[in-house]
């Protein structure tokens, strides 16, 4: 086995490792305890709104983009990722122990380790070169987006984890309120993104620490103010004792409801109704039926409780987009080699004609990736399985696809 091969395999089972322990931190959880309870014990205003903490899982997504891209031919004498070497692999298991030190209370020894880990990645960052070098579009999108985002967020998050221990070990501050040292560190952090803007022009990296500082603002000062961290937007507004400034604030949202999920939600359902029945059903009709079926879904419930948002809603529906994820990156990637004949993706009796418009192949590794992830759902000793429904439910259908597809590709039939 050459030493590219290995360190491939050992970039994958670092992953493996570092989801593993992630996943059960959250659902055994070590020690009796979630990550979010202890991080509730320190009264530090330096704590992100609960809402943030979702960035790790575009963050798990980008380990597994990255994984994956290694393992192509084409980049397994790679001369960008021979030069990372392990620490990648490293970085991933400093991940784990992290969790471990926090689970179990040794918040001195968590500090080191997040140290450690944030010195890793900046060396896997400067090692990469990282919106420097002259990479291909999906190199950027499966190395350095990953590598910015992983990079940014540990930056905050190592801010964070000395705050919480200078709070552990009762420090005075040198007699400056817990306010000021907040800004402080915002300061601090802020000055770290501007580098990397100036140096990097890197957006990934900003983006996250942009994204952190709001969720710190909004729990901060609402804390302060109102004596209770909010984070839905409307209910914050609902606060405010002036009827112009709660105007104001629900024109705003409303605006940018209007404006962010008419493009995010509205346009991709609209188009595929309209796709599925191009005769009957014309772009227009599809969004009015998106409408309907918005409402009729009643989402103000949903956004009643922030915990039914994040872990019904959001949790539920990406056990649905985690099998599309799987299949569609499998398909394009691994079977097809990036390889497409665009004139058969638009014409009947074409190649992806399948049977009579339908690839069951699809269809049933679809549905076993749904039925992996929900089915932690109904049945409770595997609710591992729902609370990561996103990854259990790629990873059934990337592979379900992939055995279906090699084992019997299926036949093109002839459009009636």
């Amino acid at each position: 086995m050459s030493k590219d091969t290995i360190r491939q395999y050992a970039n994958l089972l670092s992953v493996i490792l570092a989801l593993t322990v992630n996943i059960l931190a959250s659902t055994l959880p070590l020690n009796g305890q979630n990550t979010g309870e202890i991080s509730d014990r320190f009264q530090v205003y330096f704590v992100p709104a609960g809402y943030v903490f979702a960035i790790w899982g575009v963050i798990y997504i980008g380990w597994i983009a990255f994984t994956v891209f290694q393992f192509q031919a084409l980049q397994k004498e790679s001369a960008r990722l021979r030069h990372l070497g392990y620490l990648f692999a490293i970085s991933n298991v400093a991940n784990a122990v992290w969790l471990f030190c926090w689970h179990y209370s040794r918040f001195g020894s968590s500090v080191l380790v997040m140290l450690a880990l944030l010195g890793l990645l900046i060396a896997s960052y400067l090692r990469l070169d990282v919106n420097r070098a002259s990479v291909t579009r999906a190199e950027y999108w499966s190395v350095d987006i990953p590598f910015s985002l992983y990079l940014g967020w540990i930056t905050v998050a190592a801010v964070a984890n000395v705050t919480d221990w200078l709070y552990l070990v009762e420090w005075n501050g040198f007699g400056i309120h817990a306010q000021v040292w907040a800004v402080i560190m915002l300061a601090v952090a802020s000055l770290l993104g501007l580098g990397m803007a100036l140096t990097r022009r890197d957006v990934a990296y900003l983006s996250v620490l942009v994204w952190a500082f709001i969720g710190i603002a909004v729990t901060s000062m609402t804390v302060t103010i109102f004596g209770e961290a909010i984070w839905d937007p409307v209910a914050l507004a609902g606060k405010m004792g002036s009827p112009i400034a709660v105007a104001i604030a629900l024109a705003g949202v409303v605006a940018a409801t209007l404006t962010t999920n008419v493009a995010a939600n509205v346009v991709s359902p609209a188009n595929a109704f309209s796709n599925a029945w191009p005769r009957g059903i014309s772009f227009r009709t599809g969004g009015i039926i998106t409408g309907i079926l918005g409402v009729a879904m009643m989402p103000w419930k949903l956004l009643a409780n922030y915990e039914t948002y994040l872990y019904n809603w959001l949790v539920g529906y990406s056990g649905f987009l985690g099998p599309i994820a799987g299949i569609l990156i499998c398909d394009y990637y691994l079977l097809r080699k990036k390889q497409l004949s665009v004139v058969d993706l638009y014409q009947r009796k074409g190649e992806y004609e399948f049977s009579r418009g339908v690839n069951w192949n699809g269809l049933a590794a679809l549905a076993a990736g749904c039925g992996a992830a929900f089915l932690g759902l109904i049945y409770e000793p595997m609710r591992v399985l729902y609370s990561y429904a996103w990854f259990v439910g790629f990873a059934v259908g990337f592979s379900a696809y992939f055995a279906l597809m090699t084992i019997r590709l299926p036949e093109t039939e002839q459009a009636q």
